[in-house]
């Protein structure tokens, strides 16, 4: 019987990767900690911000079994930080006039840094990969990569150094940055909670929480979360999903949100970007505080998919307070104009991957579409709504708008092939349970 069994799960899985496309939804097991592979920051204040770091691939360590919290960081390793919060572009078709970058193991980092105008060359065509970083050095930095990736010029009051008893001692060049630093979240106090410190050395240590705070503005450390455990009843062949989804590819968590939900996750709304921006381009726009706007996901026109808003938090999307308390929201970009607003094949590829994902880890057995506003919350006949029944908008547009009807089915045939697989795998425990018991009572 279990060989038989088994059989059937196989042949149900080879079904499974025929039927699905190829970004897959799949589950992954959890990463181990990957602040274990280095002994030199098992006790280190910084922790959790190193941690969140080497998780998404910001840092990495100096060499095997060692991270160098407390060393300084050079302007090579700053630049190869930024350019893989950047999501690594290419570099192909640049020129860098840089002299002393060749055979650098961040030169594709600082060809794009130079190439970008987030840094510039120290003068006499060199760069000085190796020199030390100081902590309004770094401030600048990350100020130039933000205005470069938001496109627009960014400003901070000088009353925001106002609090800090060293603040003479900030360069003139550096006035703007640190204010913006300050301002933003990224930098407190330095040796102690009234000084900045801006002429000491930046390390590594500091450049993990540079970029935690970037991501999470006004969090600092004493917010950080130990990752969920999984939902229950929500495990699949050994393999369980957390509270967000394991398809993410890239996080720029928002400030635009109300904190925990007021109403169970039973709703989806998809939503249009209303142009072809990049998944680090929409995550930029909703980390801006004067938008007041934000969704739990967005999907590129490469298929990749961001988390803005942790999906037990409401988003700011549908311009519906009850809405928003109820769905997960998600944005997709555009790649042609409107009133059309078209989205490409690994985009929607991908929305079918994430809601399928959604639906399953939120006990949602069915998705549900009508095109009728007036089923707005009845979920049991219509669980999926769009942001054009709660404001004067035209959002997901006539592309996403007309084809929720195949999006439900598509989701609907994934949803049924999981929750046989997961039938037929408890059906195989009991069966193996049986013939252990039958063996022993032999």
């Amino acid at each position: 019987m279990r060989n038989t069994l088994k059989k059937r799960l196989i042949a149900l899985a080879l079904c499974l990767c025929l039927c699905l496309s190829c970004t897959g939804c799949t589950a992954f097991a959890a990463e181990p900690d990957p602040t274990e592979a280095f002994f030199d920051i098992d006790s280190h204040w910084a922790k959790p911000a190193i941690r969140y770091c080497l998780e998404y691939g910001y840092m990495t360590g100096l060499e095997e079994g060692r991270f160098g919290p407390d060393e300084p960081v050079t302007r090579a390793q700053l630049v190869q930080s930024l350019y893989a919060m950047a999501g690594s572009p290419s570099v192909a078709g640049m020129d860098c006039p840089l002299v002393d970058i060749g055979g650098h193991e961040a030169r594709r980092a600082i060809f794009w840094a130079y190439n970008t105008q987030v840094v510039s060359g120290s003068g006499g065509n060199t760069f000085e990969p190796d020199r030390d970083v100081s902590r309004e050095q770094a401030a600048l930095l990350f100020k130039n990569y933000r205005e470069t990736t938001l496109g627009e010029p960014l400003t901070a009051a000088d009353t925001y150094l106002a609090q800090f008893k060293d603040r003479g001692q900030v360069s003139g060049w550096a006035q703007e940055a640190m204010s913006w630093a300050v301002q933003s979240g990224l930098m407190g106090g330095g040796s102690g909670p009234d000084r900045l410190d801006p002429q000491a050395s930046f390390t590594r240590a500091q450049l993990a929480v540079f970029i935690q705070n970037y991501y999470n503005p006004f969090q600092g450390l004493g917010h950080w979360e130990e990752p969920q455990e999984p939902k229950q009843g929500r495990e699949f062949s050994g393999l369980s999903y957390g509270s967000n989804s394991e398809l993410v590819r890239y996080v720029r968590l928002s400030p635009n949100h109300s904190g925990r939900r007021s109403h169970t996750i039973d709703t989806i709304t998809i939503h249009c970007m209303a142009g072809d921006m990049s998944v680090e381009q929409c995550g930029e726009l909703f980390a801006d505080p004067m938008r007041q706007a934000s969704s739990n996901y967005g999907i590129g026109s490469d298929g990749r998919i961001a988390l803005y808003v942790d999906e037990r938090n409401r988003s700011w999307c549908s311009s519906s307070a009850a809405n928003d308390h109820r769905a997960v929201t998600i944005e997709v970009a555009n790649n042609g104009p409107g009133p059309s607003w078209p989205v490409s094949e690994q985009a929607y590829g991908a929305l079918i991957d994430l809601v399928t994902d959604i639906c399953w880890r939120n006990g949602i057995k069915r998705l549900l579409w009508q095109g009728d506003k007036e089923l707005i919350g009845q979920v049991e006949l219509q669980n999926m709504t769009v942001h054009r029944w709660f404001a004067d908008k035209s959002c997901p547009g006539e592309f996403l708008y007309s084809r929720h009807g195949d999006i439900a089915a598509q989701v609907n045939r994934r949803l049924a092939a999981l929750e046989t697989a997961a039938v037929l795998d408890q059906a195989l425990d009991v069966a193996t349970a049986l013939n252990t018991e039958r063996s022993g009572n032999e």
